[in-house]
């Protein structure tokens, strides 16, 4: 990495991990800004329990139960990854036992694929430790910052979704 970008880099971590947004006094450019505070936070949920293997594989197995009898390559589409990583992650899944695979009776050479109890159970478990985090951290917030965080973070993902489909579509604005 060239040595500017490096700098830029390090200092906006930096500045990120030693004090609040708030009194950076705007020397930091807020897209940036927002990408770093993601990072943190999917760091801090991801470390939050190992037992499924992180945000990825919680994911897949979190898409897998609201639409079971997926193929792999439909599940890939709907996570964001490619085929190979999909795979990957859907092999380590079901030699632990967390999903299954059952052969499609539409297209003998495809397979579908569903959780298991077990895998049930574990991504159950994720959920509810990561949400018990979320509500420790923010057990001071008022209500109406909650909703306003869930409506946000909502807002932001719809968005990024949309705008990260190869198309010449525009992202519609969401009214605020």
């Amino acid at each position: 990495m060239h040595d500017a970008c490096m700098c830029k880099t390090v200092r906006m971590i930096a500045v990120t991990e030693n004090s609040p947004v708030a009194q950076q006094g705007g020397d930091l450019p807020s897209d940036e800004q927002v990408v770093i505070e993601a990072f943190r936070i999917a760091r801090i949920l991801g470390t939050a329990d190992s037992s499924i293997g992180g945000p990825p594989r919680a994911w897949l197995l979190h898409k897998l139960a609201l639409t079971p009898g997926s193929r792999v390559a439909d599940l890939a589409d709907g996570c964001g990854l490619d085929a190979s990583t999909a795979s990957r992650h859907v092999r380590t899944l079901e030699d632990a036992g967390l999903l299954a695979r059952v052969g499609d009776p539409d297209d003998r050479r495809a397979a579908c694929l569903s959780l298991t109890p077990a895998g049930q159970d574990a991504l159950d478990s994720a959920l509810r430790l990561r949400a018990d985090l979320v509500s420790r951290a923010t057990a001071h917030w008022s209500a109406t910052d909650r909703l306003r965080l869930a409506d946000l973070l909502s807002r932001l993902s719809d968005d990024l979704g949309a705008a990260s489909i190869p198309t010449n579509r525009t992202v519609k604005a969401r009214p605020s």
